[in-house]
């Protein structure tokens, strides 16, 4: 039991550094970090949401979409890894209509989250095109 808490906490750190180093635009460092915490805790859906991030900030789209998709599949639920997929498949894949969908299942499972205004003035000027 020990161990598993200790590659659990090792997991919430590379992925938190991983973040850190996001943040500073140190993109392939973060992919880096991501990948170890999934080395130890490979079912953590904000982990492969921030894989996804890190591979899109580097043009790795496939890589992204694989990403983004693990995470949903983890968690169907997860309102940061639709709107990120959905960004992806609108900008990078020109699948504005199955990012219209992402966006719409964000939006519902987060109403009141912070992006959700970004969000829908993004999908509205999807609809328009």
């Amino acid at each position: 039991q020990r161990a598993a808490k200790d590659s659990l906490a090792s997991a919430i750190i590379f992925n938190n550094l991983g973040i850190c180093q996001f943040s500073l635009g140190l993109y392939g460092q973060s992919e880096q970090a991501y990948r170890r915490a999934l080395e130890l805790e490979g079912a953590n859906a904000e982990t492969w949401n921030n894989l996804g991030g890190s591979l899109a900030a580097q043009g790795e789209i496939t890589g992204a979409a694989q990403a983004y998709e693990h995470a949903l599949q983890l968690q169907p639920r997860y309102p940061d890894a639709c709107f990120n997929y959905a960004l992806l498949l609108a900008e990078r894949l020109s699948k504005p209509d199955s990012a219209l969908v992402l966006i719409e299942r964000g939006i519902e499972l987060a109403p009141d989250s912070p992006r959700t205004p970004t969000m829908k003035a993004f999908a509205g000027g999807l609809r328009k095109r």
